[in-house]
């Protein structure tokens, strides 16, 4: 059996990178029934979610390391958020220029209770969540639950599975 696989593309030196991000358009941004996500780039999302708009881990400017790929999106092009989720302190998930650019559109902006605190110290307004809190976001219920590489392989060795990545 033969299967053909895509070339993955690579950087000049020789770094292997992302397939190309879908730009998102200004309509992912209006209301609309049903579910959608638009892939950011990295670790993030758009979710459009009946109408409630939310980004996780949103990474939509260049930071403090290179970044491998176009961004689908400019953080200037988001005209309004219900909320931005940030998972964890890493830059390549809580990055502060992103979070900056994106604060006048964003109602709110969530995150644990250590991330909160050092995205207060950065003039946010960020509210902190306690592992297993539960919140909603317009009509998206939010879980804030623990995660960890090291935990999922821990949980799927005693299941005797293997570990999925994403």
């Amino acid at each position: 059996m033969s299967t053909s696989r895509t070339p993955v593309p690579r950087s000049r030196r020789g770094q292997a990178m992302a397939p190309p991000p879908i730009p998102i358009p200004a309509g992912a941004f209006e209301t609309a029934d049903g579910t959608v996500l638009h892939w950011l780039g990295m670790a993030g999302f758009l979710v459009r979610s009946r109408g409630t708009l939310l980004m996780t881990d949103p990474l939509l400017q260049v930071f403090d390391m290179p970044v491998l790929l176009d961004f689908p999106l400019d953080a200037a092009d988001v005209p309004r958020l219900d909320a931005v989720l940030v998972t964890h302190v890493d830059n390549d998930h809580c990055s502060l220029p992103t979070l900056t650019a994106l604060a006048p559109v964003t109602r709110s902006l969530h995150t644990t209770e250590y991330v909160a605190s050092v995205l207060q110290d950065a003039g946010l307004d960020a509210e902190g969540h306690d592992i297993g809190a539960r919140f909603s976001v317009e009509d998206v219920q939010v879980e804030v639950s623990p995660g960890s590489a090291s935990s999922a392989t821990r949980t799927a060795a005693a299941s005797g599975s293997r570990p999925r990545t994403a």
